[in-house]
């Protein structure tokens, strides 16, 4: 059998964070789970290829804030080069917003393992009161040397200066752009960006007082043709995942429609017309003289050159009334009545829902028809459905309760639920999942 999953029409881009600690890296991993981004946190790069395959956003927490300098700089080295490989588009430095820990040398083992020529360093977090002015970090207005955190039992900071606190653990040069640069406006930020690189500015550190500062920097950095490394805390992230564009891998939705309601009929005409949607017609009369096989190999070819390019399908048993009167006489005529036609017609569905969860890498499948939807899960060998939500009254989704088959949404409908744009929202509801 082909392993269809391997078709895909683009591929997935990716961020890659990198965090000191557990919470830290909790608290920077969510900013981006929240804008759908499905984020994953670890503790080590054992599972690393397969981690960045699921997921958009990869969280690595060194658990390097309280080692000494040469160890932190060599855990984020080793976390660096174990996803170099990968060529991951976007590189994000969880730094703590108070200095706390080994700035400077986690940098600097990034940039060194990643061969990244700029980082830029927007360490405030405005609701917590922690800002930066002329390079010098404030907490709630009071320069940092001079609060609580110049006494922490495990890892006082007693510089205020950031460009200062960075170069004690590494000689890559750095700047400062000054609140006032971000003042004068947009175009003024990138033109003393743009003086800072050329002057060979490694690490840019970059003044931050409200949240409308951060989007401003994040909406600039994220423009940057050239792979660049951001550093800051959850307030940057916040701001910056609303401006990264991931290029996502496109997966399709399937309709399996066994259900010959009138109702369901006039949703697949809707659907198919709304959203330009391939509708692919079963050959029942292929299935009831016993030639299944062959007609599951045209449906499964059909689905495999539609899910290569991300688009939706829907495979439907009939297309109108007079399609199932035929198909009931062909029966007949063959020696079956209607409820045996009907159940061959559901087991062949059931069959072919099997053959795309197994062998193609699809977003959800709708069940239309509880004929359907059984016949599928006894040939799924699956016992049951967790039910998360409903996308319309009467229309849940959920997920089967096999690990195997949990990235999957599974949405049923009774064939005479719904109006005629039902199967429309459904699609819509999962394309945007």
């Amino acid at each position: 059998m082909i392993d269809n999953k391997q078709h895909t029409f683009h591929k997935a881009e990716k961020i890659l964070v990198v965090a000191d600690d557990l919470t830290g890296a909790v608290d920077t991993g969510v900013q981006f789970s929240i804008k759908n981004l499905k984020t994953i946190v670890v503790t080590n790069n054992d599972n690393l290829k397969k981690n960045l395959a699921e997921f958009d956003v990869l969280v690595i927490d060194t658990e390097s804030r309280f080692d000494d300098m040469q160890t932190a700089y060599n855990k984020t080295f080793n976390a660096g080069k174990s996803a170099k490989q990968e060529n991951i588009k976007y590189i994000y430095k969880k730094m703590d917003s108070t200095m706390r820990g080994n700035i400077g040398a986690e940098i600097a083992g990034l940039m060194d393992s990643l061969d990244i020529s700029h980082t830029f360093v927007v360490p405030a977090l405005p609701q917590y009161g922690r800002t930066t002015l002329n390079g010098n970090v404030y907490v709630k207005g009071i320069l940092l040397e001079d609060t609580e955190f110049a006494n922490d039992p495990k890892n006082p900071v007693t510089e205020s200066y950031i460009p200062g606190i960075i170069s004690r653990q590494t000689d890559k040069k750095t700047g400062v752009i000054c609140f006032d640069d971000l003042l004068a406006g947009k175009l003024q930020f990138i033109n003393k960006l743009e003086i800072l690189i050329n002057e060979g500015v490694q690490i840019i550190i970059i003044d931050a007082e409200e949240n409308e500062d951060l989007d401003l920097i994040a909406s600039v950095l994220s423009q940057r043709k050239e792979r660049v490394m951001f550093a800051g805390c959850s307030g940057f992230a916040e701001r910056l995942s609303n401006h990264l564009i991931l290029n996502k891998e496109k997966k399709s939705s399937i309709v399996i429609a066994g259900s010959v309601n009138k109702v369901t009929l006039s949703q697949i005409e809707f659907a198919a017309s709304e959203l330009n949607i391939n509708v692919i017609d079963i050959d029942a009369d292929k299935i009831l003289a016993k030639n299944k096989g062959q007609e599951k190999g045209r449906i499964l070819e059909l689905i495999r050159d539609t899910v290569s390019g991300g688009n939706d399908i829907i495979i439907r048993s009939a297309s109108s009334a007079e399609d199932v009167a035929r198909c009931f006489e062909k029966g007949n005529k063959l020696g079956l009545d209607s409820f045996k036609v009907s159940d061959t017609i559901s087991d062949f569905l059931g069959e072919l829902a099997k053959e795309i969860v197994n062998n193609y890498n699809i977003k959800g499948i709708v069940f239309t028809g509880g004929d359907t939807a059984i016949k599928a899960a006894h040939s799924i060998n699956i016992s049951g459905i967790e039910i998360r939500d409903e996308i319309l009254h009467g229309v849940p989704y959920g997920y089967f309760t096999d690990e195997k088959y949990r990235d999957i949404i599974i949405v049923t409908k009774a064939g005479g639920f719904g109006g005629e744009d039902a199967l429309f929202q459904i699609l819509d509801f999962l394309r945007n999942s």
